[in-house]
């Protein structure tokens, strides 16, 4: 069903949850999403056009595949740490199926390292579900568990875009260098720019019921390599639950997806 109203006081109208934290509960990781295209091959069927089922709070519905655009991989930022090196995620464009009813612009509160604002979210963007990730065209071993189910920190999304409302104030720009190390290669300084997505945590076709309802998001910035750094491009293996086994041409990088919380929040 279509977000028909304009949130504004978060609390009033989002689904929360009011578990305590659990003892073996990881701070949340942060991501760094490079641009990616799966390798064509007959071997396996064609992501575009297959459905996808997806709940996050603010409904279930189902929505038509298009293309893996992204390979993200969990990044230790400013000196920081990682808690789950080998989880990762592939990002799935999707579009609403014929005669769905659009989906009405809203404001959703966020709270990330650089700060709490207020943010218009305007279209669909991805879905975006776990992976394993292994350098090379060869795909890497399944998960033992699903990772969504045994770690309540560590989520499938479900990626809305953000819009620009006409007369808007600029939204001020965040300090100019992070410095990333997501183990590709590790440890590079990144210019980060401007918000670009938010993405809610999700049920994606049935893998982990009541995922809509866990309070850890993500707020994606788009960001570049300082001037005159170099990128090497690389192939992944990947295996994911929503597309299989795809090997990915991992390009440049893209976003930074921070952890972080609605706002107003629990």
């Amino acid at each position: 069903m279509a977000v028909s109203i304009r949130v504004v006081v978060i609390g009033a109208v989002l689904l929360t949850v009011a578990a305590p934290l659990r003892a073996a509960e990881n701070p949340p990781d942060s991501f760094l999403c490079y641009l990616a295209g799966a390798a064509k091959t007959k071997k396996m069927a064609p992501i575009s056009g297959a459905h996808l089922e997806v709940r996050d709070r603010f409904g279930d519905r189902s929505f038509v595949m298009r293309r893996l655009a992204a390979l993200c991989n969990p990044a230790r930022l400013d000196g920081g740490e990682r808690s789950h090196d080998t989880i990762h995620l592939v990002g799935i464009t999707i579009k609403d199926e014929k005669k769905a009813p659009k989906l009405v612009p809203f404001s959703l509160g966020v709270s990330d390292r650089f700060g709490t604002r207020q943010l218009e979210l305007g279209a669909l963007a991805s879905v975006l579900d776990v992976t394993p990730a292994q350098p090379g065209a060869t795909a890497p071993a399944d998960f033992s568990d699903d990772p969504t189910n045994s770690a309540v920190e560590v989520n499938r999304f479900k990626c809305y875009a953000i819009a620009s409302p006409k007369g808007a104030p600029k939204i001020a720009e965040p300090p100019p260098v992070v410095i990333v190390d997501d183990g590709f290669p590790g440890g590079q300084p990144f210019l980060v720019r401007k918000p670009t997505k938010v993405c809610l945590p999700a049920d994606v076709a049935g893998a982990t019921p009541g995922a809509e309802t866990r309070r850890d998001i993500l707020v994606c910035w788009s960001v570049k390599l300082p001037k005159g750094a170099k990128f090497v491009r690389q192939m992944v293996g990947t295996r994911s639950r929503s597309v299989g086994v795809r090997i990915v041409g991992r390009r440049k990088p893209a976003e930074a997806c921070f952890a972080a919380r609605l706002f107003p929040g629990d």
